[in-house]
């Protein structure tokens, strides 16, 4: 049988670990990765991976890329033109509709115009990046038709689709890519068809069943409202929080009862606010789609409040520690967990970050510790891998769910520091005892 050539364009979080996955299937697919820097990638990524250093957080995805790559199971490159004999494109580049939004715009047309230069006929273009709803029909089709034509070529003669995805680096980052329930959608039934024969070889679709939308934009819009919901309900939380400590209410004991109902079970708990490359950006993009592609005046506020509000959620936290503490200018902070997420090594625009960052600026002494940050990212804020002597510390702040910090023998911590856990990061176990044995404890939202 022969093996489809499939070219995975860029090699991030959601490409490198797919393309990996991808060339793991034996008799079904001869991978190409292409990045524009594939030097980092091969510098960072398949270096780690050629030296038996751990890559990943997850072992199976580990074992996975060891084996793909020492067996020189994808072919790397910078070209774009290599995907010219390709039988299907996977685009996992990034465009950040939130920054500069016309450059992001020329950037896009600029990427499929080229794309549509080396695009064989019957090839199948699945776009797998995060787009403001209307993207794929006004922007790209009408981009790669354009160019197409050039070539004596029709929109019909390839088949295009739009898959977004769910990819959640960490302990199960294969699983998020493998055992999913993954949604896609194509211009036309043929090429929704086409895309779903090709998620069936690499997803676990019998247990997590794919879901077909009918058209293009319902399928960008299903990720932009999956992130925007998640968003407003971190956001909502925040004035409960505040309103907590304000009046003594144990809003974390609230919420206990709240969850016994199962309508209210994902309701979420008081924190530090978003963190993230998705839930920081994603809601922000249906503006870009009212103002640039549909050019309507229909308003988002709910949506657009919570972005601001959890920009400043970190102010919720700053204010309970103040309240707390008197001369907290003279005190040596101890922030655990650097990270935006539970045993994740990725900081991007983490709140555990954004605190240290804020604090640093009212000239407060702060030092970061977390046991699985990456190298370059522990130099460039001076994380400490090692956990320190806390006796050396007044305040040390939990703020990130690590099953490090889960499984922490308390017996060995210091008293002398006062201890805030800020992101619900201690269970119920490890409260109890630092209660008995007279910790000072403080817990945003209560015990």
């Amino acid at each position: 049988m022969r093996k489809e050539i499939v070219s995975v364009i860029g090699l991030g979080f959601v490409g490198f670990p797919t393309a990996c996955i991808l060339a793991s299937k034996k008799n079904f697919f001869k991978v190409i990765g292409i990045d524009k820097n594939i030097k980092k990638i091969r510098d960072e990524k398949i270096s780690s991976i050629n030296k038996n250093l751990k890559l990943f957080e997850d072992q199976k995805l580990n074992d996975i890329s060891k084996k793909v790559i020492k067996n020189n199971k994808i072919y790397f490159s910078n070209k774009i033109e290599n995907i010219k004999n390709s039988d299907v494109i996977l685009v996992c580049i990034n465009f950040d509709f939130k920054k500069d939004e016309s450059q992001q715009l020329k950037d896009l047309k600029y990427f499929f115009s080229n794309l549509s230069k080396y695009l064989k006929k019957k090839s199948i273009v699945i776009v797998e990046t995060t787009l403001p709803p209307g993207t794929c029909d006004k922007i790209i089709l009408p981009t790669i038709q354009s160019n197409l034509n050039k070539r004596e070529f029709n929109i019909n003669d390839i088949y295009f689709c739009y898959s977004f995805e769910r990819v959640m680096p960490g302990k199960h980052y294969a699983k998020s890519i493998i055992d999913n329930y993954k949604c896609f959608a194509g211009m036309n039934k043929i090429s929704g068809k086409k895309c779903k024969s090709f998620l069936r070889k690499y997803i676990n679709y019998r247990k997590y069943p794919l879901y077909e939308f009918d058209n293009l934009i319902d399928c960008e819009t299903a990720k932009i409202l999956e992130n925007s919901y998640r968003a407003i309900n971190i956001a909502f939380i925040d004035e409960w929080t505040r309103f907590s400590f304000e009046n003594n209410v144990k809003l974390n004991k609230v919420i206990d009862a709240i969850k016994l109902r199962n309508s209210h079970s994902n309701i979420m708990r008081p924190g530090l606010g978003v963190g993230g490359y998705c839930l920081t950006k994603d809601p922000e993009f249906i503006n870009f789609s009212v103002k640039k592609i549909f050019k309507n005046k229909l308003n988002f506020p709910i949506t657009n409040l919570s972005t601001q509000i959890n920009k400043n959620m970190i102010f919720s936290s700053i204010k309970f520690i103040k309240d707390r503490v008197k001369n907290l200018s003279s005190k040596k902070i101890l922030i655990l967990g650097a990270s935006y997420k539970d045993n994740v090594s990725d900081i991007r625009e983490s709140p555990s970050i954004t605190l240290f960052k804020k604090l640093n600026k009212i000239k407060i002494k702060c030092h970061l510790h977390d046991p699985i940050t990456k190298k370059e990212d522990n130099e460039k804020f001076k994380i400490m891998s090692e956990l320190p002597d806390l006796k050396n510390f007044d305040l040390i702040f939990f703020c990130v769910k690590h099953d490090y910090y889960k499984k922490i023998n308390l017996k060995k911590f210091s008293k002398k520091p006062i201890y805030f856990d800020l992101n619900c990061v201690l269970d119920n176990r490890q409260k109890d005892y630092m209660t008995k044995n007279n910790f000072k404890l403080e817990v945003l939202g209560g015990r």
